[in-house]
């Protein structure tokens, strides 16, 4: 093929091809030189949007496996929750329809708490607001209250995550299911609590914030609802109280990834449950949270 083109070619045009042959073999050159060039800054680009595509991705990946199962969490810890919400809910109506309609039931006798009770054996007792109170002043409203021992006994057995299940009346007279008889007295007055105090102030069901067990057995969170008399009077106050320790291992003692780990708050930002590694505080003025996310979280939305 080469030959042929010589051929075909004058002599005195021989030299001018060579040169322009040369330029072109230069111009070339550079051009191959500048597409190099061009081709890898062109593949460092895309390398680099890949990478970022890659990275992109797998955070993409993480963040949804993350939120999988902190959803798991939540819905383990929402699940809970709401069991002991429609416990209290069954205890209060059962003591509404005691107290409203007393001529149905009988008198039942109950004891002060177990003393001796040092193995944890869950029982039911009753107790009275302090040395001052005349038993004998409270024995008629004890006897009727007590008609609800039955029922605390058994959700307090079937239900190894609550410290304690109890009624509490406007009399001061409570009756409760507990494995821990043996540190209590026979004295204690529920409407000093928080629990009571609240449930009938929102005369509604209610959640307390976390508080000191009054038993110095940990830190605890209650759930509580009135329960009322005949004329629609609240007569007392129903409630089941869980203490965090409990709640911490059946709702959040997996770990997240690495460094990941699951918490519950309440309505103020403040956690409530979390690793025990981790000191509590408010999400809200937290450092390691952004305002937004903080206020999704409190709202129940997803992030």
């Amino acid at each position: 093929m080469k030959n042929s083109i010589f051929r075909k070619i004058r002599i005195h045009t021989l030299v001018l091809g060579v040169v322009t042959a040369a330029v072109f073999t230069i111009l070339i050159a550079a051009g191959l030189l500048v597409t190099r060039e061009t081709m890898v800054s062109a593949g460092n680009r895309l390398g680099d949007s890949a990478a970022t595509d890659a990275r992109r991705i797998l955070i993409e990946q993480t963040e949804n496996e993350l939120s999988r199962l902190a959803q798991s969490k939540a819905a383990i810890s929402d699940e809970k929750l709401a069991a002991t919400a429609e416990y209290i809910r069954i205890i209060s109506q059962i003591a509404t329809d005691i107290k409203s309609n007393p001529q149905k039931y009988g008198r039942r006798d109950i004891a002060f708490p177990d003393t001796s009770n040092t193995e944890g054996k869950v029982t039911v007792m009753v107790q009275i607001p302090n040395p001052q109170t005349s038993y004998n002043a409270l024995r008629g409203e004890i006897g009727l209250i007590a008609n609800i021992q039955d029922v605390l006994l058994a959700i307090q057995i079937n239900n190894a995550n609550v410290g304690t299940t109890y009624v509490g009346t406007e009399y001061g007279v409570t009756v409760c299911a507990d494995p821990d008889s043996a540190q209590k007295t026979p004295y204690f007055d529920p409407r000093t609590r928080v629990w009571y105090q609240n449930a009938k102030q929102a005369d509604d069901l209610v959640w307390t914030d976390v508080f000191e067990d009054y038993l110095g057995r940990g830190l605890a969170i209650t759930c509580a609802k009135p329960f009322y008399d005949a004329a629609g009077n609240i007569a007392g106050v129903a409630g089941m109280g869980t203490f965090l320790n409990v709640l911490s291992e059946e709702v959040v003692g997996t770990k997240i990834g690495e460094t990941g780990y699951a918490f519950i708050i309440n309505k103020k930002g403040d956690v409530i449950i979390s690793d025990s590694n981790r000191k509590r505080e408010n999400i809200l003025e937290s450092a390691a949270f952004p305002r937004e996310t903080a206020l999704k979280m409190i709202n129940g939305k997803r992030h």
